[in-house]
């Protein structure tokens, strides 16, 4: 069995649509929570605030670019099969 295809199987299962858009939402709202709740009032004096919102931020920029390459493997693997 080809790696990359084990690797789209185990991604697609840990990423699967209802799970995935559960954790975005989670980390959208706690995001939102800390820029407009937090933010203003311990903003200044807290630097926790600004890590937490950039690492929040982050742990989604990383998931996605995970599920980008993820269907791109997979597009390239389909479109190479179809040529032979």
């Amino acid at each position: 069995m080809n790696i990359n295809v084990l690797i789209y199987r185990v991604l697609r299962f840990k990423f699967c649509p209802a799970a995935f858009l559960l954790y975005a939402a989670i980390v959208l709202a706690a995001a939102f929570v800390l820029i407009f709740r937090f933010a203003p009032q311990y903003g200044q004096t807290h630097i926790m605030v600004y890590i937490g919102i950039c690492s929040l931020v982050g742990s989604l920029s990383v998931c996605t670019s995970l599920i980008n390459s993820c269907f791109h493997v997979n597009t390239c693997n389909s479109s190479q099969e179809a040529r032979i």
